[in-house]
């Protein structure tokens, strides 16, 4: 199905720089590694979780068939996406509730946010008496934040007009379930609101759906920069980078006064993320059109390649190495906290009692500090618990 025009999987982008719905409308498709896996791992995530819903607890085992063989677009299934798509099955069924009303990839309309052009599929939600649970399922690296998180709240939208609710009375429990995420939030978050302390948001998601459909429409450069696939051809982007370098040359106080130094830090770090968006945005252009044939002048490119791994079986290379004299097994050790408790849990026990066990046996070592820069969305997590 064709994305809409306002997609709540970019909220977080066209709320932040109305311009970018335009610009990206000029942009063809292009599909990338890992889009196509990512649709793969929700694909299977779908599978494992209708079984679940079915049968009970979800079964890694049941989908062990779907392992080396293609989902309908054709892109290999792994093993890291069904122990995935399991944790979320898992999670959705752990919070022990018989949904009179719950949809799995259900498209909704989201005419609050904009009558025509905003509509999407959340991957899952379930409305109890006075709850509204809704989960996404994320399948990439990089740390989602919960908290005022704009896809959610736009399916949230979408979901009380489908039901005719209103949001006097109802507590909303969004959940963001990400395997493969490793902040210190863990692969499971999860943000509880009052449904009527989220008019607030709404209107400014509204208001910024209405301005990027306006006539006098602006781009805006920023964090959302690192997701807008238009961001090589956009001058505000283009225009946040040469600022950045061109920063260097300011004159600052010497020596910084604390004013200064909360003043140059934060903007010294906004300006490396600019850069590293505009350099992300322009490589991939020059490797797109190098790979059509064209000529960049003084630049090449060539194959990069990871570390070398196994295409055998584990079976197969020892017998192999043992006929040599060889053994290419790795002698016995522990496996980390994380695998521990993981394994804890396939005994059976739950997820509390799994840390419980593991307390004092593991600990996270202090690294040395770290400079964060604190945030508006900072002070109103602070203030909402």
């Amino acid at each position: 199905m064709q994305h809409a025009l306002l997609a709540p999987s970019s909220a977080d982008v066209w709320s932040k720089c109305p311009g970018s719905v335009v610009l990206n409308s000029m942009v063809p498709d292009s599909s990338n590694p890992e889009a196509a896996e990512g649709t793969a791992a929700h694909w299977v995530a779908q599978q494992i979780l209708e079984d679940a819903i079915e049968n009970g607890a979800a079964s890694t085992a049941s989908f062990e068939h779907l392992l080396g063989n293609a989902d309908p677009d054709g892109t290999l299934i792994t093993k890291e996406m069904i122990e995935g798509a399991k944790l979320y099955a898992d999670h959705i069924h752990s919070l022990g509730i018989d949904f009179p009303n719950y949809n799995v990839e259900d498209h909704v309309e989201i005419p609050r946010i904009h009558p025509t052009e905003c509509s999407g599929t959340p991957d899952f939600w379930g409305m109890d008496q006075y709850t509204l649970h809704i989960v996404d399922f994320k399948f990439g690296f990089g740390n989602v934040e919960i908290f005022e998180n704009k896809q959610l709240i736009c399916y949230y939208c979408g979901i009380v007009d489908l039901l005719n609710l209103q949001d006097t009375n109802i507590k909303v429990v969004f959940h963001i379930v990400q395997p493969r995420c490793f902040s210190g939030d863990g692969p499971i978050k999860k943000w509880e609101v009052n449904a009527e302390d989220l008019r607030g948001l709404i209107n400014i998601l509204s208001k910024a759906a209405h301005d990027a459909l306006g006539s006098d429409t602006v781009t805006i450069s920023g964090n959302q920069c690192r997701y807008c696939p238009a961001r090589h051809s956009c001058e505000s982007s283009r225009q946040a980078a040469v600022a950045a370098i061109e920063y260097q040359n300011e004159a600052t106080p010497h020596p910084l006064t604390d004013e200064a130094l909360a003043y140059e830090l934060p903007a010294l770090i906004n300006a490396q993320k600019a850069l590293e968006y505009r350099l992300d945005s322009l490589t991939d252009e020059a490797i797109a059109r190098m790979g059509a044939g064209k000529n960049i002048p003084n630049v090449s490119m060539k194959q990069t390649y990871g570390h070398r791994a196994w295409t055998l079986d584990t079976e197969t290379v020892q017998n192999l190495a043992e006929m040599s004299g060889a053994n290419f097994i790795k002698e016995p050790e522990l496996v980390t906290p994380a695998e521990a408790e993981r394994r804890l849990k396939k005994t059976g026990l739950t997820a509390k009692e799994s840390s419980e066990m593991l307390n004092g046996l593991a600990e996270k070592p202090a690294r040395g500090m770290k400079i964060s820069i604190i945030t508006s969305d900072d002070v109103r997590k602070a203030f909402s618990k």
